[in-house]
């Protein structure tokens, strides 16, 4: 089942990277199949990667692109994606508390994904390489951002 959304007027718009395939769809689903998650969690990964948007004539795999960027942020930087799930699994365990877990993963929620991202961060690293790393990745998506003025 695939999700496709519909962009008009974008047919003169050079998409350049966006449209490019850095892996095929057999490495993504590999990669998938090999995570240790839930058959369920498995299932909402792959309908991610088969997500897609129609800019006027053409079609780009958004969904794909996105799990490229995941897959290129895990590797290149492990203790920061550790960092998270450290993180998730502290607040799924303080939601368990009866009556209070839920309020007070509400408040502090984000504050301990943050904090579990940046431990990660410092590890992974003290030369600002992920401010570069990112913004090379982020920059198939440019076209986008003059294409609606």
């Amino acid at each position: 089942m695939k999700k496709s959304s519909s962009i008009p007027d974008f047919d003169n718009v050079d998409l350049g990277d966006l449209e490019k395939e850095y892996q095929t769809e057999e490495q993504i689903n590999r990669y998938i199949d090999s995570l240790e998650i839930s058959a369920e969690a498995k299932l909402i990964i792959s309908k991610i990667s088969v997500t897609t948007v129609t800019f006027g004539q053409r079609i780009v795999k958004v969904g794909k692109k996105i799990i490229e960027i995941l897959i290129f942020l895990a590797h290149k930087y492990p203790h920061m994606f550790i960092g998270m799930i450290l993180s998730s699994l502290l607040l799924l365990l303080i939601a368990q508390v009866p009556l209070i877990g839920s309020i007070i993963v509400g408040l502090i929620g984000p504050l301990v994904i943050a904090f579990g991202l940046t431990m990660g961060a410092i590890q992974d690293f003290k030369d600002n390489a992920f401010a570069n790393k990112l913004g090379e990745a982020m920059k198939m998506f440019d076209p986008l951002k003059t294409a609606g003025n």
